[in-house]
């Protein structure tokens, strides 16, 4: 039974972790969806490290070298996605103005903006205020927990800024970034404005994937970089979690006219 004890309990911490990620996506939703795979992704290095301690001798010891290998890869290549998302971090504004401006949206917290939209509708109003005739398009649909747009929500807080409203042209279906540029550009041409260079306002830790997505819908796009807010911990959390976005972008992200 000793011998069998390291095998049971690292089974056990496997299976909870495992349940955890599937029991804080199905709480959650699509938000919690990197904290649900770290914790899934812990529980199967577990239970993999567990059957090694199961099988015991030559047999344990490869799967162990195995596993190893695995985790310093997956770690190895994670630090690369995270330092192409740090450098991309910063804004990236031309001397010329751009045909328009696209904040994009974030949560909406009881029909007011969360912390992480404050800032980018809060960076985006400053840069209006200083361009008088430059559109904007606010883009963001109704997600999970939430009973109104993120657009109209958005709207409402540049108006109180102090933004024109007839500057301000509303995007409300999309749910993911990708969905945010495709419908703000169709919005835009809808609307006879042109749609070829734009200023697309989001937090810092998102600006590498918004330009390699505009790429791909075929626009000129520079950033503007909306701090994030909170403490290390939260900071920390949103810049881990768009190394894992920027793998599933890169992989599954393509405009529908491509």
């Amino acid at each position: 039974m000793k011998k069998r004890l390291p095998a049971i309990c690292t089974a056990a911490l496997g299976a909870v972790c495992l349940v955890a990620g599937i029991g804080v996506f199905a709480a959650g939703g699509r938000p919690m969806l990197f904290g649900a795979l770290a914790l899934a992704g812990a529980g199967c290095v577990l239970l993999v490290l567990a059957l090694s301690f199961r099988f015991g001798g030559k047999t344990g010891r490869r799967l162990r070298r195995g596993l190893l290998g695995v985790v310093a890869a997956g770690v190895l290549a994670f630090g690369a996605l995270e330092g192409v998302v740090l450098c991309g971090a910063q804004s990236t504004l031309s001397d010329a103005e751009p045909d328009a401006v696209v904040i994009l949206g974030a949560a909406v917290w009881d029909g007011e903006p969360s912390p992480v939209l404050k800032r980018r509708i809060s960076a985006g109003a400053a840069w209006l205020a200083e361009h008088p005739d430059v559109p904007v398009v606010v883009t963001g649909g109704v997600d999970t927990g939430e009973t109104v747009s993120e657009a109209a929500v958005m709207a409402a807080a540049l108006e109180d800024y102090g933004i024109d409203p007839d500057r301000i042209y509303l995007e409300e279906q999309a749910t993911n970034t990708l969905e945010n540029l495709t419908c703000s550009i169709a919005l835009l041409e809808e609307a006879g404005l042109p749609a070829e260079q734009l200023l697309v306002v989001s937090s810092a830790p998102h600006l590498a994937r918004v330009r390699l997505l505009a790429g791909r819908c075929g626009v000129n796009a520079d950033c503007l970089a909306a701090s994030v807010p909170g403490g290390i911990a939260y900071r920390a959390y949103l810049y881990l979690r768009e190394a894992a976005a920027l793998v599933k972008s890169f992989f599954v992200d393509f405009p529908l006219s491509s």
